[in-house]
């Protein structure tokens, strides 16, 4: 249609990090091309950030508090945007470590010391087993969505579920959920088969938050979606008005579900799943459409619940998410369980199969990538 502008709102919040990186360079390649003017809207910066040129910044009101070339917004005012929940590009945290004029190309700043990252040590974890699967096949006609997917998941452990768009990470959720039929294998839920559950049995003990928001939504206040299923008493409106209050959806209790921001309903899915006390929570995407600071108080409250004693299992996209916070990864991908194992090893170790699955290193593993092929050259040039 030849438009002289486009708007993209959030275009690559469910896309695998592979995915997202190829859309934004094809944007960007026809964007030279053709000349159109583009305006993005975007919580997450890194991809987009080291070519676009200015940055609009709104604040909680909706007004606009920061204007300028992209470059100045983040060399000048990271702290204030960290401050305001904006998840700044992560190459920003090295700044201070690199002695060169402000760039946010990775390309450059990886000539420069990297600073150390944290050690990861041994996570202890409970030896019960919440959930086991044994020899998991589903498909949909002639077409093999996964098989042969065999696992388990520790009581407070969170596990992560990652791979490429389309892979069936969704529709395996929804078989340990019981909303589909698995075509063979087992699943236990301690120790139980899961078919042996009744239905009212099974939704106190497993908690399943949808990819879309929307599907789970059966009353007409945010507020009633709290309590839905909850016996009314003052402990029960209190734990509601908490998890209002911590997931920033206070004002909006008497809105209808359906009438708030996408990132909102995202918000009331998972706050309507912290309000059971489930011993097993299957989550979908759980922090896609925040910002950095809803974001990590998600974390916070999945971990909250992780301490309790609930196994978590969670899809995301945000390899930065899996290396902060996961126990424990599962990479589905050409439909088998490609690796089950801890993110330092999947990162660290398993370089053909980040690529294959399009997963993208976080940004310690890159700069750990970069050392490892300097010293590899050095040593190549010596003989």
């Amino acid at each position: 249609m030849e438009p002289e502008l486009i708007i993209l709102d959030e275009p690559t919040s469910l896309l695998d990090p592979y995915s997202a990186r190829e859309f934004v360079q094809m944007i960007k390649e026809l964007q030279q091309e053709k000349g159109f003017g583009l305006l993005v809207i975007e919580h997450q910066l890194d991809e987009w950030a080291p070519w676009v040129e200015r940055t609009i910044v709104l604040d909680e009101a909706g007004k606009k508090a920061l204007d300028g070339p992209t470059t100045d917004m983040f060399q000048h005012h990271s702290n204030m945007l960290r401050t305001m929940g904006i998840a700044v590009p992560k190459i920003c945290d090295l700044q201070e470590n690199v002695i060169i004029p402000f760039t946010l190309s990775k390309e450059t700043l990886f000539k420069e010391p990297f600073p150390a990252g944290h050690t990861e040590e041994a996570v202890v974890l409970s030896a019960e087993h919440a959930v086991q699967v044994k020899n998991l096949s589903f498909s949909r006609g002639q077409q093999t969505i996964f098989k042969d997917i065999s696992f388990s998941l520790r009581a407070g452990s969170l596990t992560a579920l990652v791979g490429p768009n389309g892979t069936g990470k969704s529709t395996l959720l929804s078989v340990l959920a019981r909303l589909l039929k698995a075509n063979s294998g087992k699943i236990l839920l301690h120790d139980k088969p899961l078919e042996s559950y009744k239905e009212k049995e099974l939704r106190k003990q497993l908690g399943f938050v949808f990819q879309n928001p929307e599907h789970q939504f059966v009353t007409d206040t945010v507020n009633d979606e709290l309590l839905f299923g909850h016996t009314a008493n003052a402990e029960t409106e209190k734990r509601a008005q908490n998890l209002l209050q911590r997931f920033g959806l206070a004002h909006l209790a008497d809105h209808h579900p359906f009438a708030i921001s996408q990132g909102q309903k995202r918000r009331l899915s998972v706050a309507t799943m912290l309000m059971h006390d489930v011993k097993v929570l299957l989550l979908d995407e759980p922090t896609f459409g925040q910002d950095a600071k809803t974001a990590a108080e998600c974390m916070e409250m999945i971990q909250h619940i992780q301490a309790e004693g609930t196994a978590v299992l969670m899809i995301t996209h945000d390899m930065e998410l899996v290396s902060s916070y996961a126990d424990s990864v599962l990479v589905l991908h050409d439909t088998h369980l490609a690796f089950d194992g801890t993110p330092e090893q999947l990162f660290s170790k398993e370089a053909e199969l980040v690529q294959k699955a399009k997963l993208t290193l976080p940004l310690r593993y890159e700069w750990m990538t970069y050392q490892q092929e300097v010293r590899d050259e050095a040593a190549v040039t010596s003989h």
